[in-house]
């Protein structure tokens, strides 16, 4: 029966054969967690653990551990496991559901099964029933990384969907956190400790210490990420912004850089060198990182443009080029791309430094006008 629901399955082409249900509200498996699921179901065939749920899996050796299967009875259950895990790579969790609550019943300790079954359940947005099963693999499993992992997810999704819907079921998630992010940084925390070269758990783990304030061990987290997976830009941005929450502008720029040299042609790298070396006093840098920014998008910075052509009139005034920055700062003025508080601010502050360039111009009566609109 399963054969014929898997040739039923890819017959049809749209994965929603035997009353599976296509997921349709926006909600999909990203390419990489689709991924991770081929190797999940080809390691499963080869007697390797793995989850369905660790982003990027296919990125990432499949664990070594086996479950030992007497060759009767659970090899049932491996292949509702296998046809579980095809229902989930096609988005028909009912079906995926359906087969993996039959796999555990033939074979209640089957760690792998809770595991995909809790990202089946929080695909259904099934939250209580997500935890329940994500709490069972690891319990089976304790050394179980993308359980952990899975955990840390199913956690953080949950605080989401419940700020949404209020009314919706309660779900005991605590696993011993204390604070915000407690419980979702215990979870990572014991997947990278487990398993260290799990790039998908450094990442939202130095999320979770940027958004606690641990600057120290953020950009620390983001360097594990870097070590692993050399290309990430996105580790590069958030360690230049660690970096500069700090003061520590050199190693901001330093950082910036290796976004350049990955994205040669991204205008936002630009913009955010220029705002670098425009916090940092080092004007001309700047001037020429915008520059280059507004060359490769002229609406580099956008929706606050208006921030870009501020910034770059700053510059142009304490390098003494004040024709360009009244020019810098009156492109500042027209471009609006405030809401109205926010342009009253803004401008405030444009028409503020556009009179001190006017006063170095000697243009007093111009510069009373705009120190009277700031």
């Amino acid at each position: 029966n399963l054969w014929k629901k898997r040739c039923a399955r890819r017959a049809t082409g749209n994965g929603t054969a035997a009353g599976g249900v296509r997921r349709r509200d926006g909600e999909q498996n990203s390419r990489r967690e689709q991924a991770g699921l081929v190797v999940l179901a080809f390691a499963s065939r080869c007697g390797r653990d793995s989850s369905p749920d660790a982003i990027g899996a296919a990125d990432t050796k499949a664990d070594t551990g086996t479950e030992t299967i007497p060759p009767v009875a659970d090899s049932r259950a491996r292949e509702l496991f296998d046809w579980g895990v095809e229902c989930l790579s096609d988005q028909a969790y009912d079906d995926a559901i359906d087969a993996l609550q039959k796999a555990v019943a033939l074979k209640p300790d089957y760690a792998m099964v809770y595991n995909s079954l809790s990202l089946a359940y929080r695909r259904r947005r099934r939250y209580p029933e997500a935890i329940s099963a994500c709490k069972r693999a690891f319990a089976i499993r304790p050394d179980y990384a993308e359980a952990h992992y899975n955990m840390g997810r199913i956690i953080s999704d949950y605080k989401e969907f419940f700020e949404r819907e209020p009314d919706a079921a309660k779900a005991d998630f605590s696993i011993g956190g204390k604070g915000p992010f407690g419980d979702e940084l215990i979870a990572y925390e014991k997947a990278v400790k487990l398993k260290p070269g799990f790039v998908d758990a450094h990442e939202p783990l130095a999320e979770i210490y940027g958004h606690l304030g641990r600057y120290t061990d953020e950009i620390a987290a983001w360097k594990k990420v870097i070590a692993l997976k050399p290309d990430s830009d996105r580790a590069y941005f958030r360690i230049s912004l660690a970096y500069s929450r700090f003061g520590q502008y050199p190693e901001a720029i330093t950082a910036c850089r290796e976004i350049i040299a990955l994205k040669p042609d991204d205008a936002s790298t630009y913009e955010r060198m220029g705002l670098l070396h425009y916090q940092a006093g080092l004007y001309a840098e700047a001037l020429d990182s915008y520059n280059k920014a507004l060359t490769l998008d002229p609406n580099a910075g956008k929706p606050y443009c208006t921030q870009v052509y501020l910034n770059m009139g700053v510059a142009c005034r304490e390098l003494g080029r004040y024709a360009e920055a009244i020019v810098a700062f009156q492109k500042a003025i027209a471009l609006r791309d405030y809401d109205n508080d926010g342009y009253r601010r803004i401008t405030g502050q444009v028409y503020g430094n556009m009179a001190l360039a006017w006063i170095r111009l000697g243009q007093y009566k111009k510069a009373i006008t705009a120190s009277e609109r700031a």
